[in-house]
């Protein structure tokens, strides 16, 4: 099994380290519409560690509050779960009504789909 992941891993690495370039130059941050409030969250992990953020801003920008934590080293599906959470967790605490929840994920995995079906 472990044998398979990393076959898996050596597979479409770098697909996933082209995704960090691919990302840095697509993402923009557009504004929610007025009276809603947009949380942005993501992790970054290692293999000694997971960080996870949420970023909460109005629709004018402005910075609300930024919230992070500091996980052990987990899955990162199971991490973007609770990064889920913690926005919703964050957005509780604040009293906030309307909500805009915001993960980009679809670079990642259209990189992954695109090298798998190239591969044989």
């Amino acid at each position: 099994m472990s044998k398979s992941i990393n076959i898996s891993f050596c597979k479409f690495k770098d697909s996933l380290l082209q995704t960090a370039t691919t990302t840095i130059e697509l993402v923009g941050w557009t504004p929610p519409l007025q009276k809603w409030t947009k949380l942005n969250f993501d992790i970054s992990h290692s293999l000694s560690k997971v960080v996870a953020a949420v970023v909460v801003r109005d629709n004018e920008g402005n910075i609300l509050t930024i919230v992070s934590s500091l996980l052990p080293p987990i899955c990162p599906l199971l991490a973007e779960s609770l990064v889920s959470s913690l926005a919703i967790d964050v957005a509780s605490s604040l009293n906030l009504k309307f909500i805009f929840l915001e993960r980009d994920s679809i670079v990642p995995l259209k990189n992954i789909q695109a090298q798998q079906e190239t591969s044989p």
